[in-house]
């Protein structure tokens, strides 16, 4: 394979299956990059090494040119950085086993914008939310209508928890008071709403600067979130550094923290602009107008 300056990285977690790596390469080969770039298949989660051997003629069916890289375990951050380790091109772009792309020129714009001076990380969603703010957010709703709580609360539902051989419903009402003592007991250390922060499902940063990046443990899900949104995340050690950290949309176009939630990519405006989908974005797509305007209020606030 031809070395080239981008090194486009996607993630795939092999216990959740072969469906996402064909959505993702069925979006890689709808959408033109606009720009050489090498693809790296990241496979993550096995420790048998022909668990891979399905994906690998499926990729070899497409006749696409690629290589690979196999973890046996870690969160996606762990993952990103070991892989990052792995490669010597200049810039690395990563994918999240839920991203597709949705839009042409996705690569050539997404090189382009962290090539700009002081650029330290583009990437496709960023976020206002807090950890350590989301239970209070709830919280506040506790004696409101049902119809405010539709329009403010999004996942506002019961939930079953089994303890032994007890199968327990918890009312949504007290959801809310449950989610309040999480954010107090789990998340405390983690910076009030707004908190921005770009997300990891799909960004792109200079090799060598995310390598030099103050990594913590990564064991767990609380620490991937610490990395991703806490109080030293690598949005804010980007920022420390003097550099900016934009969210870009699907023609290119780019916004600073403040405007994020006017940028039409994350749980906004339709999502109209958005450059690359995951998981939280679908979410968002397939919920009602009051269930989308929850999500919007929720994240960035009532308009």
């Amino acid at each position: 394979m031809k070395k080239n300056d981008l090194s486009v990285i996607f993630l795939m977690w092999i216990p959740y299956g072969q469906d996402y790596l064909i959505s993702f390469i069925e979006s890689y080969l709808k959408f033109e990059s606009g720009v050489e770039h090498n693809l790296v298949i990241l496979f993550n989660g096995s420790k048998d090494p022909a668990a891979i051997n399905p994906y690998l003629d499926f990729l070899k069916s497409k006749k696409i040119d690629h290589s690979y890289l196999e973890l046996e375990t870690g969160q996606d951050i762990a993952a990103y950085r070991w892989a990052a380790s792995q490669l010597d091109s200049e810039y690395v772009l990563f994918f999240n086993t839920y991203s597709q792309i949705q839009h042409d020129n996705w690569g050539r714009n997404y090189l382009n914008s962290i090539k700009k001076d002081n650029i330290g990380c583009v990437g496709a969603t960023g976020s206002w939310m807090s950890w350590f703010s989301y239970g209070f957010q709830r919280a506040r709703f506790l004696l409101s209508s049902n119809l405010k709580i539709r329009q403010n609360l999004p996942y506002f539902e019961a939930k079953k928890i089994e303890i032994a051989s007890l199968n327990i419903v918890i009312p949504a009402r007290l959801t809310l008071i449950g989610a309040l003592i999480k954010s107090i007991i789990k998340y405390n250390n983690f910076p009030k709403y707004p908190n921005p922060h770009l997300r990891t499902n799909a960004f792109i940063i200079k090799r060598e600067f995310w390598l030099s990046l103050n990594f913590p443990g990564l064991g767990d899900k609380k620490q991937a979130h610490q990395f991703e949104s806490g109080a030293n995340s690598f949005t804010k050690q980007i920022l420390r550094s003097g550099k900016s950290v934009l969210v870009m949309n699907k023609y290119g176009e780019l916004f600073e923290p403040k405007f994020w939630n006017k940028s039409k990519t994350l749980w906004s405006y339709g999502q109209s602009d958005l450059l690359v989908s995951d998981n939280f974005t679908r979410q968002y797509e397939v919920s009602s107008k009051e269930n989308q305007l929850a999500f919007q209020n929720f994240l960035w606030g009532s308009r």
